[in-house]
């Protein structure tokens, strides 16, 4: 016979989970109550839970936090990592790696940098308020140039390929082609009915040979002086490029601009805080020197000799 009594543990959660199911119990709760987290990756012997990998998400700076919160896959490869490094500790706690006088000292050091870096990043972090929308603006329109956005062309192709071991003849019939076409759009045939019929190229046929829009900087020499010469809604030769024979179209031309202020505001923000965050270091460690001057004893200094 089952004594019930040796067991309130069980009948208490037994009884909760099946007596009462108004209280709609969740893993949270039941994690609540008994102070579990859910195991969420392994590695052997190595586990992290849901609890611990919060606790490593929240050590992350915030800009880095945001960034693995929208990018699961970003996230997967933190875990991996923390995985990894658990690990290799356990394995060298097996090994009593610790107790090595050297890797003591490396420890205790990398303590007190990691206190040090924590309090100067505190004392240098900029007045909430910093920067100004003036700040902004003198910023953006001092560095006008880093936000110019370069000329930009709209392109369609018709594309007869030639393979790179094609024979002369095999050129030959290519270029002819490419030439009849040419000359049936300067008669007045549609170049994206003629692009959807004969191109070889697949991406863009289906799209009446068009390649979307392309920074006129990106372009091979020997394409971007082609197209330089066409306006909006022109055609240009066939040109023998190392894919073929090509006839362009330039469907559209945007000209070079600057981005405007609100699409580059957040980098421009960051970058002052960066920039006044290092200025805030800098006088703190120079008033710190000249509230403290350093000597050096040089008759003691000759005394030491590394042992």
């Amino acid at each position: 016979m089952l004594h019930l009594r040796r067991l309130p543990g069980v009948l208490s959660l037994a009884f909760m989970l099946t007596a009462a199911p108004a209280m709609a119990l969740t893993l949270g709760d039941i994690t609540k109550m008994f102070g579990a987290s859910p195991v969420v990756a392994r590695m052997g012997s190595t586990e992290l839970t849901v609890k611990q990998i919060n606790e490593l998400i929240r050590a992350q700076p915030a800009e880095a936090r945001q960034t693995l919160m929208a990018n699961p896959e970003g996230l997967k490869e933190l875990i991996r990592a923390e995985l990894m490094r658990r690990t290799l500790l356990e394995e060298t706690k097996k090994a009593e790696w610790a107790k090595r006088p050297e890797v003591a000292l490396a420890m205790d050091r990398a303590k007190e940098q990691a206190s040090i870096d924590s309090f100067l990043t505190v004392r240098a972090e900029p007045e909430a308020p910093y920067p100004s929308p003036k700040d902004v603006q003198a910023a953006y329109e001092a560095n006008i140039a880093q936000f110019q956005m370069p000329e930009h062309v709209r392109l369609a192709q018709i594309l007869i390929r030639v393979a790179d071991t094609a024979s002369p003849e095999e050129n030959n019939r290519a270029a002819n082609l490419a030439r009849e076409l040419s000359l049936k759009i300067e008669k007045g045939a549609d170049f994206g009915a003629m692009a959807s019929v004969h191109s070889q190229d697949e991406g863009s046929k289906e799209n009446k040979g068009e390649l979307g829009w392309l920074a006129e900087a990106s372009l091979s020499p020997q394409i971007g002086g082609e197209v330089k010469g066409l306006a909006a809604g022109a055609v240009g030769k066939p040109l023998r490029t190392p894919f073929g024979w090509q006839i362009l179209k330039v469907l559209e031309r945007k000209p070079g601009a600057a981005r405007p202020l609100a699409e580059v505001r957040d980098p421009i923000v960051k970058a002052l805080r960066t920039l006044r965050a290092n200025e805030n270091r800098s006088r703190y460690l120079d008033a710190l020197k000249k509230e403290n001057p350093q000597t050096i004893d040089d008759s003691v200094l000759k005394t030491i000799d590394g042992r």
